[in-house]
């Protein structure tokens, strides 16, 4: 795994499941609620659990580098093949990329998700920071095709 990445807690990744609410009941609600970052991300994380096949021990991580190199937070590094994606949560159309500019640098990654309400798309884009640089392609994925994204970076 990744420096810095640790795993989700268990009951944190099924904490809507375990209350009854079925990923379908979110889907078509608009997430302006108070905590709705924490729906959104608790909606991803369930999505993504869907991905891996049922004889693969679910587990979900998400990265944070040490303390002394910044508060960057990573929502969840997802595996598909040989391969370690970010995936960052945003609960609306706007919101900072700051965390994901960060591991993109310190990583050396090249391809990165971005989950919102934005339209899907695909955005090349350079993360910067004290002189370095690094050219990345940036995956927008509605909350609706969550539960395709290994299609997505398959095709990517």
């Amino acid at each position: 795994m990744i420096r810095g990445a640790r795993q989700v807690g268990k009951t944190t990744a099924v904490r809507l499941a375990a209350q009854g609410i079925q990923p379908q009941a979110v889907m078509g609600l608009p997430l302006e609620l108070s905590g709705r970052g924490v729906l959104a991300e608790q909606f991803v994380g369930q999505q993504l659990l869907t991905l891996r096949p049922g004889y693969v021990d679910p587990s979900l991580y998400y990265w944070h580098p040490p303390k002394s190199e910044g508060q960057a937070e990573i929502d969840f590094l997802f595996e598909t093949g040989n391969r370690i994606y970010p995936v960052e949560v945003k609960s609306g159309e706007r919101g900072s990329i700051k965390s994901l500019h960060s591991f993109m640098l310190k990583k050396h990654a090249s391809l990165a998700v971005r989950v919102s309400s934005l339209k899907p798309s695909l955005q090349q884009l350079i993360a910067k920071s004290g002189g370095q640089q690094q050219p990345f392609t940036l995956i927008d994925l509605p909350f609706y095709l969550v539960n395709q994204l290994d299609r997505f970076l398959a095709e990517s």
